[in-house]
């Protein structure tokens, strides 16, 4: 150990008494956490609600964004051609892009969603945003999957990321999601109204109940 790390691993050894002092909190999150101040990891979440949850389990060394749910729809798609892609909220998009820009001190992306198909496209989508803007990061990008908000299920969710996205699950939500607009459409055909949030609300509601009684009635 040469001399100058030597003085600082002294400067650096806690003192009695100093814990609740400023330089006792700094001491002590640089001996936990290393030299850097800033976060350490960048996890994309699907609401901000969850910003606080991440906080409560990992303090400041993750630092969250929200894509606030799906962030990208169906533009146009037909059955011999895949779907095209647009975006939801501009604001979002741009928010997620410049998020991106300056992470080179960042070790780790957390592609962090629901545990579930929706969850599984929003990272999709994520990823290809990532691939697509600064592709050199997805080498340092990882799938957290989780279904509770609570520390310790945050935590190990953290500890057991990933590579890679489940194709499957996408398909599977993309495929709602086609026919969840169809029928949308099919609603707006017989009423000759376009539906409002509130309303598509009700029919993806109605689209989904009818399904479930049909695959009972299949049984």
């Amino acid at each position: 150990m040469t001399h100058g790390k030597r003085r600082l691993r002294t400067a650096l050894t806690p003192v009695p008494g100093d814990d609740l002092l400023a330089l006792g909190v700094l001491r002590r999150y640089l001996l936990e956490r290393g030299m850097r101040l800033y976060p350490r990891e960048l996890a994309f979440i699907e609401s901000p609600q969850k910003s606080k949850h991440f906080l409560r389990a990992f303090g400041k060394a993750v630092k969250t964004v929200a894509t606030k749910g799906y962030f990208m729809e169906i533009s146009t798609w037909s059955h011999c051609e895949a779907p095209q892609w647009r975006t939801t909220d501009p604001v979002v998009l741009g928010h997620l892009e410049a998020s991106l820009e300056d992470v080179n001190h960042i070790d780790r992306i957390l592609i962090a969603t629901d545990d579930d198909s929706a969850g599984e496209e929003i990272a999709w989508h994520l990823s290809r945003l990532i691939a697509s803007r600064a592709p050199d990061l997805l080498k340092k990008t990882f799938r957290m999957r989780f279904d509770q908000l609570d520390p310790q299920t945050l935590i190990m969710a953290r500890n057991q990321a990933s590579t890679g996205i489940d194709h499957d699950r996408v398909r599977s939500s993309v495929i709602k999601r086609l026919a969840d607009r169809r029928f949308i459409e099919h609603v707006e055909g017989i009423l000759g109204v376009r539906l409002g949030r509130s309303q598509i609300a009700s029919a993806n509601y109605i689209s989904e109940q009818v399904q479930t009684r049909k695959n009972e009635a299949d049984n």
